[in-house]
């Protein structure tokens, strides 16, 4: 009943897969990649929260705490470690890895802004009825979109030029 940057960004990529999660509802298993992602979001969300009252920064352990908390959640949300597909990585690994990128987050990009809101849904009707939708992690209070990620390599200038996500959300809001 919608689309959002995700689906069309797989749709793109390859449509057999949109296919087979959007239209055949197949269940797809988890990659480690979005468990990791999703407890380094989870960490900025909770400190962005609390520092657009505080004004400060969380400490980077509770930071980290709350990232290796969401990061279990996910796993059982999975089914267990057994039902992530940790692409060569482990368990062990992937709960490493999180904590590094969550210090990395509250030392090198938290600091730089203070949110007026965190996790905004933005959606869009298209002339036809179906929706647009999209969540922003959080907009700084210069109006600036913040959207965090976690891939294990910077993206190059190239691939942000392509990427569909700033394009999306810069159409939402």
């Amino acid at each position: 009943d919608h689309l959002s940057q995700s689906s069309m960004s797989m749709y793109m990529r390859c449509p057999r897969q949109w296919a087979a999660k959007y239209l055949d509802e197949r269940p797809t298993r988890p990659g480690g990649a979005l468990v990791k992602g999703s407890a380094v979001d989870k960490a900025a969300e909770l400190n962005w929260v609390q520092k657009r009252t505080s004004a400060h920064d969380l400490p980077t352990e509770e930071a980290q705490e709350i990232a290796e908390g969401a990061f279990r959640d996910k796993v059982d949300e999975a089914g267990g470690r057994d039902e992530v597909d940790w692409n060569n990585e482990g368990f062990a690994g992937a709960l490493d890895s999180t904590m590094r990128l969550t210090k990395v987050h509250m030392a090198d990009h938290a600091p730089l802004h203070t949110p007026s809101a965190t996790q905004v849904y933005l959606e869009r009707r298209l002339r036809d009825g179906r929706r647009v939708i999209g969540y922003v992690d959080a907009i700084a209070q210069d109006g600036t979109v913040i959207d965090v990620k976690t891939g294990s390599r910077k993206m190059s200038q190239s691939d942000a030029d392509q990427d569909l996500q700033a394009s999306a959300y810069g159409w939402l809001l």
